[in-house]
């Protein structure tokens, strides 16, 4: 048995430190490897056109738009004054109106603040993600997103990327345990979708989860098999104007639907 590499912590604590210890790497993709397609070929966005275009919330024609604009705008102030709380607010909007759940079925909501109970040599070291999806009918994570404190509060120092694979490698652990429950087949492995909010901007991130994986974790031990994690952040033209810019918002919002395919059952 290896010698433990880290000292028992919530998946909430990890730092890069951890992902190195843990054998785990990003890889950014362009949005032909990500995606599998150009950016010129992302399936067009299913929300209205107001919606990639309003400077003001109030002017928009329904109240759906109106909220979902207005979040939008919200979310993109750095250091707002309700910090990480404006982007999670954004987040259930934007999974409500792109309508990421009833991908599954109708059981598929959007829900912030909740705990992923999870164990690190037999120490409860439960997790709380900002935002997910979670299928009700079969208890199970579906997405994780996790918000870039560093943008959306003062001096904070916690980009939510090693929290976001913390807490995808606990969802895939913890939705094993309720596929046991239900006496459903349990998985060895599977690639978790999760998201990390820059303020109201986006990195897509697909996330190999193994029972090997969680095995290392929980007993603190470097595993010998390297984890790579694909990420891909929307190229847009006015990147420093987040998802005030318009342009901005046409891509992004595409990539958005691309990444829908990702949010499916087994």
């Amino acid at each position: 048995m290896s010698n433990p590499v880290r000292t028992p912590k919530s998946g909430d604590d990890w730092t890069p430190a951890d992902l190195q210890a843990y054998n785990i790497t990003i890889r950014p993709e362009s949005s032909q490897t990500f995606f599998g397609l150009p950016p010129s070929s992302l399936p067009p966005t299913s929300v209205d056109e107001e919606v990639l275009t309003l400077q003001d919330a109030r002017a928009a024609t329904t109240s759906d738009n109106t909220q979902l604009v207005y979040h939008m705008l919200t979310a993109s102030q750095p250091a707002p004054s309700n910090g990480a709380s404006a982007v999670i607010d954004f987040a259930r909007e934007l999974l409500r109106s792109l309508r990421y759940g009833s991908r599954n079925s109708p059981g598929t909501l959007p829900r912030s603040r909740v705990d992923i109970p999870f164990c690190v040599r037999g120490e409860r070291r439960d997790m709380n993600t900002d935002m997910c999806l979670y299928e009700h009918d079969l208890d199970e994570f579906v997405l994780l997103v996790q918000v870039d404190r560093r943008f959306s509060e003062k001096e904070s120092v916690r980009s939510g990327v090693p929290e976001l694979l913390a807490h995808a490698i606990g969802a895939f652990d913890y939705n094993n345990q309720m596929r046991l429950k239900a006496g459903r087949p349990t998985l060895d492995s599977k690639v978790m979708p999760g998201i990390v909010l820059r303020g109201a901007s986006p990195t897509f991130f697909k996330i190999p989860v193994t029972a090997d994986l969680v095995r290392h974790v929980q007993r603190c031990e470097r595993p010998s098999q390297e984890t790579v994690v694909s990420a891909h952040t929307p190229l847009v033209p006015l990147p420093d104007e987040g998802m005030v810019a318009p342009d901005n918002r046409r891509i992004v919002f595409r990539c958005f639907e691309a990444f829908r395919s990702c949010i499916m059952d087994d």
